[in-house]
């Protein structure tokens, strides 16, 4: 059945509508995804070993909600790096699937003893934390609930205790996921700059030389 004349000019005014809507919505959504690449890239300046992408998602969607979901990778070295700021010493990671891998050595009734423990992610009351999923301390396996106690005043208490996750300000982790040489923090981050999140943020993964760390 043939349309009518005004069927059609309404038909040709939609689609009219529909064209502009769209490439509307595609020119805005270019222009936001390059506030987000431009957000990204300055939050991860100057941070080595530490580098942040898009989680995914539409950028209209983060200027909605004025968040942008981001992915944020720290190599080994860089995981090295936040665990020697919390503990003081020097240490060695391999990061897997299974967890963080880290040797170190400890000081035992005078001696340097080698120590290696495996840590997991986990969320505690909100907060994401390493916990020392298997500890070896000497070549002789020890319950990590019971390092303190076998140890006594001699264990650091990171070893028992973990690693909360540093603060972050103006970043929110919502998760922790660990891959070959890799973690990653899930983070939900204000799409623009401003307050306490406008001061280079995940620098806070780097050593602050002001400190304080537990002596080596």
């Amino acid at each position: 059945m043939a349309l009518t004349r005004s069927c059609r000019a309404v038909l040709i005014s939609l689609g009219s509508v529909l064209v502009v809507v769209v490439t509307v919505a595609i020119v805005g959504e270019i222009t936001v995804r390059g506030r987000i690449d431009d957000r990204l890239g300055a939050l991860s300046e100057h941070v080595p070993g530490v580098h942040a992408t898009s989680a995914g998602g539409f950028a209209l969607w983060s200027l909605a909600t004025g968040n942008v979901e981001m992915d944020v990778a720290l190599d080994d070295a860089a995981v090295a790096n936040v665990l020697e700021c919390r503990t003081g010493k020097d240490v060695e990671v391999a990061t897997s699937a299974d967890g963080i891998a880290v040797q170190t050595a400890l000081d035992l009734r005078g001696r340097s003893v080698p120590a290696r423990a495996t840590f997991v992610a986990d969320s505690r009351d909100g907060e994401w934390v390493l916990t020392a999923e298997s500890v070896d301390v000497g070549g002789f396996p020890l319950p990590p609930s019971a390092v303190g106690r076998l140890l006594g005043d001699r264990a650091p208490e990171w070893l028992s205790a973990g690693f909360p996750l540093p603060s972050m300000g103006g970043l929110t982790v919502t998760g922790v996921r660990l891959a070959a040489g890799e973690a990653h923090l899930m983070v939900t981050a204000p799409l623009d700059a401003g307050g306490s999140s406008s001061t280079r943020p995940l620098a806070d993964l780097s050593c602050d030389p002001t400190s304080p760390q537990e002596s080596r």
